[in-house]
């Protein structure tokens, strides 16, 4: 399997591996649903953040991913999918009746950038994450949760304080770190529309 180079996966300029991530996200939400097990080898690949988010009529029931990557994209994809559906500790196990009415979606991160809350103004509702880190904790909020809830630079930022388990604000505390990273969102079923 010859692999497009990294940035073309994150901008999206090559899409010849969006049905590739979403159907390794499947199969993982359904290893994990059904009790599969299974001994997969995957060829080298961009090791790049990834997330897969599992809902069931807009309602979230699972998202678990690798902010920097953590072993390589197509590993990490099936592997979040495994994840978002059985060990978000939020929710209880996606069940086996649940299957059919699961929406899918894999989004891709771009590297991490550490920014000054107060000072950065590049803000792109949609486009940016954010991640929040302290000492102790972290938090990470992808960039259609902005979109979704209509919220400002501001306000996504309390959200992303909230969700590391720290009080708003918290993004001006000297031991806080606010990093922000592009996103791309690839939805089951919208991955093979473009070009059609």
């Amino acid at each position: 399997m010859n692999l497009p180079e990294i940035n073309s996966i994150v901008d999206g300029s090559d899409k010849s591996m969006d049905k590739v991530l979403i159907n390794l996200a499947i199969q993982g939400v359904s290893d994990a649903v059904l009790g599969t097990k299974r001994n997969l080898s995957f060829p080298d690949s961009p090791v790049i953040g990834v997330f897969v988010t599992v809902t069931i009529h807009g309602r979230l029931r699972g998202c678990i991913g690798f902010p920097e990557g953590h072993r390589n994209l197509l590993y990490d994809t099936y592997e979040a999918g495994r994840l978002a559906a059985s060990e978000d500790p939020r929710f209880t196990p996606v069940k086996k009746d649940e299957l059919s009415n699961l929406d899918i979606e894999v989004t891709l991160l771009g590297p991490l950038t550490e920014v000054d809350p107060e000072k950065w103004n590049g803000f792109v509702r949609g486009l940016h994450g954010i991640v929040v880190r302290s000492r102790y904790s972290s938090g990470l909020l992808l960039p259609q949760v902005a979109v979704e809830y209509d919220l400002s630079w501001k306000e996504f930022l309390n959200e992303t304080c909230m969700k590391a388990g720290l009080r708003e604000g918290c993004y001006n505390d000297r031991d806080v770190k606010v990093f922000v990273f592009n996103g791309r969102r690839i939805i089951a079923g919208a991955e093979t529309k473009e070009g059609e």
